[in-house]
């Protein structure tokens, strides 16, 4: 244990340091915002990297092969201790983060009462719920164990117990999964009867749109992660659980709305087209009024 001294509270703050991986040479540790290397030969502590105060650390896993893998509140990311840089996993989680585990090149996490399972090999991600026989729980960091057959994962709720030859016989799935779109909200007002011939008109004084989405396959109850790509004026792929796609004040352009998911084996699906979203121009900047500004203008 170490300790700092808070100058304008006048006390003393216990920092608790967790060992994350150990061998011969040395070990790793962690706090709140840093992780640390322990070096036996020299009995010198060094800090690897620090994270910012807003993503508190809680969790680590070390691969043996210099990267760390990093859980925070925000998400996993992957730190390389020989340089510092930090990227972030995608794994398809963005918060509530409370532990991970690294068994050879699968990292699982658990987040949000349940457990995903991220394959650093090829980037997969597969998440677990109760028709994996995955109850939902709250996983605690330091109630983990790996042993040659199985995988330990405690948490509030009982300790969940993973076979690893279960794992490794799971066969392909190849059932398609349809994704379409289900709903689209303007301003909170449904607007899925307005829409012709896969687009719709968006006003231009909009100030939120939703569009939900409804997929058909074996597996209901699977929860998923979607990708949705938008495509327009403003581009950018986004990545989430949720099967509401939310967008705020789109400026004036036609935006194309596409999505696509992870199957249960970790593989994206094919991108879908979802709706063509046509957000006009204020009237002022129509073709009508530019022609009016132009005849005043010659008539003056």
């Amino acid at each position: 244990e170490n300790f700092s001294f808070a100058l304008r509270k006048k006390q003393f703050k216990e920092h608790t340091l967790s060992l994350f991986y150990s061998d011969d040479e040395g070990a790793m540790a962690f706090d709140f915002h840093n992780i640390y290397r322990l070096d036996f030969a020299s009995k010198s502590v060094t800090v690897v990297a620090t994270l910012e105060k807003k993503n508190p650390i809680v969790a680590a896993q070390y691969d043996g092969q210099g990267s760390v893998y990093v859980a925070t509140n925000s998400g996993v990311m992957k730190l390389d201790i020989s340089d510092g840089t930090v990227l972030p996993v995608s794994s398809g989680i963005q918060h509530g983060v409370n532990t991970c585990l690294l068994d050879s090149n699968n990292l699982w996490i658990g987040a949000g009462g349940a457990l995903t399972l991220y394959k650093v090999e090829d980037g997969k991600t597969i998440l677990y719920n109760k028709t994996d026989g995955v109850e939902p729980n709250e996983f605690i960091a330091r109630a983990t164990l790996i042993t040659d057959e199985h995988i330990y994962l405690g948490g509030a709720n009982g300790l969940l117990c993973i076979d690893k030859n279960a794992l490794a016989e799971d066969g392909e799935d190849d059932t398609p999964i349809t994704i379409s779109l289900s709903g689209i909200e303007i301003d909170g007002m449904s607007s899925l009867t307005e829409v012709n011939k896969g687009g719709i008109d968006i006003p231009s004084n909009h100030s939120t749109i939703r569009i939900s989405i409804i997929e058909k396959g074996k597996d209901l109850m699977r929860q998923r992660v979607f990708r949705y790509y938008i495509d327009g004026a403003m581009t950018s792929v986004v990545e989430t659980t949720d099967r509401t796609l939310p967008l705020n004040m789109l400026p004036d352009g036609v935006y194309n709305i596409r999505v696509s998911c992870r199957n249960a084996l970790g593989d994206w699906t094919e991108p879908v087209e979802l709706i063509t979203l046509n957000v006009l121009k204020p009237w002022w900047r129509t073709n009508w009024a530019i022609f009016v500004y132009l005849v005043l203008f010659l008539l003056v």
